[in-house]
């Protein structure tokens, strides 16, 4: 019977279960967020998006290609949140489906509002 040191069984089962998690979506596609997912047609580059008036785009999934070729969905925090944002796959494939997650346009004291615009890559 072979002996195996604890540091490295220890760092064997660090290794299998510290894979990253990314919520709102499994392997193989985006999670709906608020917009739900919205599949694409004519394999275009990118998409922009425009929030409703209201409301701020907070972050979106997007994906493209298939799994086979690892071009598993990819999610992007806009900072700041944006009124309008250019979803874009990184590596520049083409993008099959994507989704957004809104959020309330604040009202600060002076009556500002936060947001811009963000582009992707």
């Amino acid at each position: 019977m072979k002996r195996f040191s604890l540091p490295l069984l220890a760092a064997a089962v660090f290794a299998v279960t510290a894979a990253p998690a990314v919520a709102g979506h499994n392997e193989n596609h985006c999670g709906a967020g608020t917009s739900g997912v919205i599949n694409t047609t004519g394999d275009p580059g990118s998409v922009t998006v425009t929030a409703p008036a209201g409301f701020l785009i907070a972050s979106y999934c997007v994906k493209a290609g298939s799994e086979n070729s690892g071009d598993g969905p990819v999610v992007v925090d806009v900072v700041p949140d944006a009124a309008t944002v250019t979803i874009a796959y990184p590596g520049g494939k083409a993008v099959s489906h994507y989704s957004y997650t809104l959020v309330a346009i604040e009202t600060g004291t002076t009556g500002g509002t936060t947001g811009g615009t963000t582009g992707g890559t």
